[in-house]
């Protein structure tokens, strides 16, 4: 924590706008660790009157965050200050929507799988990840740990099973009444507008989502990764998730890999994970 930093957390807390000339003074030598004496000579104040503006200066911080606050202290309780909002601010940043995600509570291993899908999406931000792999093979539990192990990277976290196969429309709708905080609960009858409401959405907040059984969409045939009927939007979905500018990621488990995916492998903006024991 910078004295800059340092300053500027006092101000917010006592509430009173900047420091006073020989209050900053006082602040910036006693957080460089200098006695009363010391500012006193080098600021050229009566060395008394550097030992009240001290105490007052103290005694005010110590009633704005209810603990005592000293010369000696300051450092500690300024830099545990700055930590605690840190964390009301990303908790409050910080919303889940699990949906039927599974319990996890008991999933152990996969740590090579966990680690490098991490690193896709936290530091190669990385906009569609699929992991792909036969049914049984732990593909959701996969998905449901990694999205609680990267709940604080994002502000949404949004689980969603697509078992039932739901249209496009549904999902969506679901999805962007969350992320406007139910402020817009109809959309646009046209896929292409509701994918743009979306995406407009996923550039204002970092989002996570997951789409889980991705394969229920596509037809079981000779044609692999092709959409059954009224389920093609999904594949526009992909393809201007993974094209478009947008700071979030949208993770999908599926059995078979979608015609996108499979056009676009190697894109770095698309991670396929081929998961197998």
């Amino acid at each position: 924590m910078t004295v800059e930093e340092a300053i500027a957390l006092v101000e917010q807390l006592l509430e009173r706008g900047r420091l006073t000339k020989v209050q900053e003074i006082v602040f910036r030598q006693s957080w460089a660790g200098q006695t009363y004496l010391e500012i006193a000579v080098e600021s050229d104040y009566d060395h008394g009157h550097i030992k009240d503006v001290g105490y007052e200066l103290w005694r005010s911080l110590s009633q704005a965050l209810g603990e005592k606050v000293t010369k000696n202290n300051l450092h500690g309780v300024l830099k545990r200050t700055a930590q605690r909002q840190k964390n009301t601010n990303a908790s409050s940043r910080n919303y889940t929507n699990w949906g039927e995600a599974i319990d996890v509570s008991q999933f152990y291993g996969r740590t090579t799988e966990l680690e490098t899908l991490s690193q896709w999406i936290v530091r190669d931000r990385t906009r569609v990840v699929t992991l792909l792999g036969m049914g049984g093979m732990g593909k959701t539990a996969l998905s449901v740990k990694l999205a609680e192990q990267l709940q604080e990277e994002f502000e949404y976290v949004i689980w969603r099973s697509l078992r039932h196969a739901p249209f496009l429309q549904d999902k969506v709708t679901e999805c962007i009444k969350i992320l406007s905080h139910q402020q817009i609960t109809t959309l646009p009858a046209d896929p292409h507008e509701q994918i743009t409401c979306l995406i407009e959405y996923l550039r204002k907040s970092r989002c996570l989502l997951i789409l889980d059984n991705f394969d229920t969409l596509l037809q079981h045939g000779e044609q692999t990764g092709c959409y059954g009927e009224g389920y093609e939007p999904y594949g526009e979905l992909l393809w201007r998730l993974g094209e478009t500018q947008h700071q979030s990621c949208v993770l999908l488990t599926s059995r078979e890999k979608p015609a996108e995916i499979a056009a676009l492998e190697g894109d770095c903006q698309f991670g396929l994970w081929l998961y197998q024991d």
